[in-house]
């Protein structure tokens, strides 16, 4: 993930970042198979991750139907999206890969 946003692939970074995001709350959730919204909705009800950070994740699940052709119309993933979105990444991995699992 960390190459395509400095190479300023905006689209391959957010599909990265998804599958990170995934990964990191279904394992700390202890969840095998769930979807990335509701593993959202689950680490904000923990206390995971805060309203603003759950915010940006949900952007990052809707961005990837990006790669669907009858999505061309959706607005492109911009800069700032992709700026946010490796902010709470760094954060995320800092704070869930230090953090006990839950139970």
């Amino acid at each position: 993930a960390e190459a395509t946003f400095e190479t300023n692939s905006w689209l391959a970074f957010v599909l990265m970042s998804a599958a990170i995001y995934e990964g990191l709350l279904a394992s700390k959730l202890g969840v095998t198979d769930g979807k990335l919204a509701n593993l959202i909705d689950s680490a904000l009800g923990q206390k995971l991750i805060g309203m603003s950070e759950a915010k940006i994740l949900h952007k990052a699940r809707e961005h990837r139907n990006l790669v669907h052709a009858a999505r061309h119309a959706t607005p492109y993933v911009q800069r700032a999206e992709a700026m946010d979105m490796r902010t709470i990444l760094d954060g995320l991995i800092r704070r869930l890969s230090t953090a006990s699992t839950l139970p």
